[in-house]
């Protein structure tokens, strides 16, 4: 009978604890999901302000943008200027040939009489 009452005593020792042991592996796991689901509700609200400080410090670029930006708009610029240049030099030699043309007219044109002495502007000879 001593020996029945040992092993009951040992068996509900023992399943005593493999219940604690199964509550301290639920126990930790519960807090590990709490932990987790924690860290997920942080970093969701972390993640987003972080990549857009980092897209607005320029750590992330469009490529193609970047290039029409440092290499194509310059270009362009450069070239707009250089023909703003030339049209402004073609106005420029095109106002002094008038300006040539008037001069060397302007004296002649004062000199001819406004009407002909055979004929009046009234009739036609």
């Amino acid at each position: 009978k001593q020996w029945y009452q040992r092993r009951v005593r040992e068996e509900k020792q023992r399943r005593m604890a493999q219940q604690r042991e199964v509550l301290s592996i639920e126990a930790e796991t519960a807090r590990k999901i709490a932990a987790r689901a924690f860290a997920q509700n942080y970093l969701s609200d972390l993640v987003p302000s972080v990549f857009g400080a980092l897209s607005e410090n320029g750590y992330f670029y469009d490529p193609v943008a970047k290039d029409v930006e440092g290499n194509f708009v310059p270009w362009l610029l450069s070239r707009v200027k250089e023909n703003m240049g030339h049209v402004l030099l073609s106005r420029v030699m095109v106002d002094e040939l008038i300006r040539a043309v008037c001069d060397k007219r302007t004296p002649q044109t004062f000199r001819q009489p406004i009407f002909n002495q055979k004929s009046s502007p009234l009739t036609h000879s």
